[in-house]
């Protein structure tokens, strides 16, 4: 099958008063369906509907949002990450490096759906973001790729991953720096005496450190709290350096 996308602005004209109309930016996949359907959203592929619904309601420029869903998908092709989970104003966008799917956020879907090809999502993305950097928005169409649709990937076990990791950030959140530098000296093998000393605190004050720990982090005991400091503060540093690496190619 002949495909091509295109992004343009349209005119609507309101079903039951002529008068009312108004011009909105426009992105679809012309293919099968003539394009003299009386209702433009007819007109586009229905297996690209959710793909092209979702960039036109949560893409409206082409350097903030449409530069921020640029971002997740540089770090699929890059192959930094394996899975982005984006959400936007209305719909949630899930990327894999083979297969990009939809969730809408207010019932424009049934749960997820919408599939396309991750190189499908990246020209649709790129070419609605070039039309919306124009400020005249002259229609942009070009040739669409028709390739297979695939299945939506079980991603179950990245998702609990990164659950987890939100836990975890959310439990770090709780501790203060007063109670990190506590933590810290017990960690570093000081004795309560050194402790008390070295922070000025009372031993009463000092066993209320180690119970008041437990209880914002919800854990049961101070070497689970240790461990986790760990993979929050390598997670933190494996950000930072990418972050470097993205302000040294422009992405930042």
């Amino acid at each position: 099958m002949n495909l091509s996308l295109k992004a343009s602005m349209v005119e609507h004209v309101a079903d039951n008063d002529s008068s009312k109309r108004w011009l909105s930016c426009w992105l679809e996949v012309l293919g099968t369906i003539p394009r003299s359907v009386r209702y433009m959203s007819d007109r586009c592929e229905p297996r690209f509907r959710s793909m092209c619904g979702s960039l036109m309601d949560d893409i409206q420029s082409a350097e903030g949002s449409g530069r921020a869903m640029q971002n997740n998908v540089d770090l699929i092709a890059s192959g930094e990450e394996p899975y982005v989970e984006a959400g936007g104003n209305a719909w949630v966008f899930f990327l894999t490096p083979e297969v990009v799917w939809f969730e809408g956020q207010y019932g424009q879907t049934d749960g997820e759906e919408g599939a396309v090809t991750f190189n499908q999502f990246r020209l649709a993305l790129q070419t609605y973001a070039r039309f919306l950097a124009d400020p005249e928005h002259k229609p942009i169409e070009v040739p669409f790729p028709d390739e297979p649709t695939p299945a939506i990937p079980d991603v179950s076990r990245i998702r609990e991953r990164l659950e987890l990791e939100s836990v975890e950030d959310t439990r770090i959140y709780q501790l203060n720096t007063r109670d990190r530098e506590v933590l810290g000296a017990i960690r570093a093998g000081m004795t309560d005496t050194e402790i008390c000393a070295s922070l000025k605190l009372s031993p009463e004050r000092l066993a209320q450190y180690r119970v008041e720990a437990l209880e914002k982090t919800g854990l049961k005991r101070l070497e689970e709290i240790f461990d986790m400091i760990d993979r929050v503060d390598a997670r933190k540093v494996e950000q930072a350096a990418k972050e470097r690496r993205w302000k040294k190619i422009g992405r930042l």
